[in-house]
């Protein structure tokens, strides 16, 4: 039987542009290795779809839980991005079936197993959502399928913060997770999920976060209405949660204000090391991923060779 997205799109009740995005959201590696098509699956959409979900519910308990303490946060979180919660929602939304799945693969004992296919599958949908819906939507829907019907009949009409700083920084730690994750998965469209990881956890430690607020620029502490010195007493983290809310909880202009501080030359420094170890050759590297293809090939040789001498000194 030929795939249809519309009984997807009826059982998740939301409509897609890309219909071959859903797809892709729905297709396991054993199902891409059969019918010949390896890396086209959705490993790389889990990728940046749990950390959009991971996003969406420090924002909803930054916004909707004041009163409660970060170690409270933290644990509601782990709860509500769990993969039993997210296995459940899958089946309760009747998507067992639609996950594309190899030959003998056996979809009821598959979903007994703690990391198992349909797990990967939701947070490979909230990918695909928010690339094809954008972050409104795709959050709306996050809220309504996976935080409400937890949370939603224990909120307290209570508005005093209970640590304004660590939940700024809470809140800071999604964003950043989300923004990179998001940059990583749109800059490096060859690049597989083990690595764009590794990318991300470097991009993001602590000794390049200190480095990232030491560029902090003076109209920044305008635009958050603080001296500079109260600026420099929180993380950087918690600095993007106040850009965050500064532009009125809206993600494109937090990412927006968030790319300054990328620097493409860095993330090639790091990457390339890492794909080489992987076995990706130079030529490779420099067409598919520093994207010097065609007549632009031997300036990409250039920068790539001065890459590397930068590496090295």
């Amino acid at each position: 039987m030929a795939w249809n997205p519309e009984t997807v799109e009826n059982k998740i009740g939301l409509r897609f542009k890309d219909k071959n995005l859903l797809r892709l959201a729905l297709t396991h590696t054993s199902f891409a290795t059969q019918i010949g098509e390896s890396g086209q699956d959705n490993q790389r959409l889990e990728f940046l779809g749990k950390a959009i979900l991971n996003f969406v519910v420090a924002d909803y308990l930054y916004e909707r839980c004041p009163y409660l303490e970060v170690s409270k946060f933290s644990v509601l979180q782990d709860k509500l991005v769990e993969g039993e919660r997210l296995t459940k929602l899958w089946f309760q939304l009747g998507l067992g079936e639609d996950l594309l799945l190899g030959l003998g693969e056996d979809w009821n004992l598959l979903r007994q197993k703690v990391n198992n296919p349909f797990k990967d599958a939701c947070e490979a949908l909230l990918g695909a959502m928010y690339l094809d819906r954008r972050f409104s939507q795709t959050q709306k829907w996050i809220v309504k399928h996976l935080i409400a019907p937890v949370l939603e009949h224990h909120l307290q009409n209570l508005k005093e913060r209970k640590q304004p700083n660590k939940q700024l920084e809470f809140l800071g730690d999604g964003i950043i997770n989300a923004a990179v994750s998001d940059y990583l998965y749109r800059k490096f469209p060859h690049i597989r999920t083990g690595i764009l990881s590794t990318l991300r956890k470097q991009l993001i430690n602590s000794h390049k976060l200190a480095q990232l607020k030491s560029h902090l620029r003076s109209e920044d502490s305008i635009l958050l209405g603080r001296e500079s010195e109260k600026i420099g007493s929180l993380s950087f983290k918690a600095i993007l949660g106040e850009v965050y809310n500064y532009h009125e909880r809206s993600f494109s202009d937090t990412c927006n204000w968030f790319k300054r501080f990328i620097q493409e030359d860095e993330v090639f420094l790091l990457a390339i090391p890492l794909l080489l170890e992987d076995g990706k050759h130079k030529e490779w590297i420099i067409k598919k991923v520093m994207g010097y293809e065609g007549q632009r090939y031997k300036e990409g040789v250039e920068r790539f060779n001065q890459l590397m001498e930068r590496e090295v000194s």
